[in-house]
């Protein structure tokens, strides 16, 4: 009986548990000199957003390796690039050239989407 009075006990902590999905929380160790270098930099430039994962299957459970599957991905990929909302009640047009997260990339001598 005492056992399971401990196990009760001790499970009490699992109402704490919470999900992390931050990677820079995840890989980062919290003590280290990157961690405070990344609150700095944060209070500095701003948070920087936070990627979206878009996961794309075919309707049958077909695979996704080849040709049919693949140029069904990038007419997606163009309908989302090209999208476009208006806001309501304003005469305002969004587009994601407008809002999406741009970064440097070197190789390419140019700031991307």
């Amino acid at each position: 009986f005492a056992s399971v009075v401990v196990a009760c006990v001790l499970s009490l902590g699992l109402l704490n548990v919470t999900f992390e999905s931050r990677s820079h929380k995840l890989y980062i160790p919290q003590r280290d000199f990157m961690a405070t270098d990344r609150l700095m930099l944060d209070d500095t430039f701003g948070v920087s957003p936070e990627p979206g994962i878009l996961i794309v299957h075919r309707k049958d459970g077909g695979a996704m390796d080849n040709q049919e599957s693949m140029l069904a991905v990038l007419e997606l990929h163009d309908s989302i690039v090209n999208l476009e909302a208006i806001a309501l009640g304003k005469n305002v047009t969004t587009s994601y050239g407008d809002i999406c997260y741009r970064r440097y990339i070197s190789l390419l001598g140019r700031e991307e989407c």
